[in-house]
């Protein structure tokens, strides 16, 4: 199959088509799912789109949902990342901007996940931290064996609605720190040698998505938007 790209920001995408993940079948990676408008805002589906899979050896599946997911050819090292972002709207998503390395799994840096409810929004309220918003930050690594994180943690970052408004959301990742901001303030910093020392040295790339927390028969149709991607060399 004839690889798929796009153009965004100046540079070139890659678009996932016509696969799932192996282990999660909630969705399929859908090409007609990814798209970019006439002001060059990238946007990025989940949409009702049935398609059959041959899985080898194993019976057929229907997946019903597609769902928009990009991938930047580029291989990425320390410097500073950001994206301006309006999250989809619809119940139970789960969009992200995030990284991953190109030589192995983990590690993973995710800057941005979000996470919507059954009533279509990404409200969580939480007294301590002081939170309102579903959207969280997480890092992944490997120790021997054993996948590890250092856990998904929810931020206060305003009052703005994101599924409302485009918000900056930025990684700035240098060998002795990883810091995040989310529209301008301070939600999260790693400083752990022990666990940078998992991630740096890495080249990663850069992904983009839309996604569904489950795989329902009519999955809500959703439009996550993205006006720009910059990347600054440390």
């Amino acid at each position: 199959m004839k690889k798929q790209t796009i153009n965004f920001s100046n540079r070139t995408w890659v678009v996932r088509d016509n696969e799932y993940h192996p282990t999660d079948t909630k969705e399929w990676y859908d090409a007609s799912a990814v798209k970019t408008d006439p002001s060059g805002t990238l946007v990025l589906k989940t949409h009702y789109n049935p398609r059959e899979f041959y899985p080898a050896n194993e019976k057929p599946i229907t997946i019903n949902t597609g769902s928009g997911r990009i991938y930047c050819e580029d291989k990425f090292s320390y410097g500073k990342f950001e994206a301006l972002i309006k999250l989809p709207t619809g119940k139970e998503l789960w969009p992200a901007f995030w990284m991953w390395g190109w030589d192995a799994w983990p590690p993973e840096i995710d800057i941005l996940e979000a996470y919507s409810n059954k009533k279509g929004n990404y409200m969580k309220f939480n007294w301590s931290p002081l939170s309102i918003w579903n959207v969280e930050t997480n890092v992944h690594y490997k120790v021997g064996g054993e996948n590890r994180s250092i856990g998904g943690k929810r931020h206060w970052f305003g009052l703005k609605n994101p599924a409302n408004n485009f918000l900056k959301y930025r990684l700035e990742w240098s060998p002795a720190l990883i810091r995040i901001y989310y529209d301008g303030i301070f939600v999260r910093g790693i400083r752990d040698a022990k666990i940078l020392e998992k991630i740096n040295g890495h080249k990663m790339r850069v992904v983009l998505n839309n996604s569904v927390l489950n795989g329902i028969k009519h999955s809500p149709d959703s439009e996550m938007y993205v006006k720009y991607f910059k990347y600054e060399p440390y």
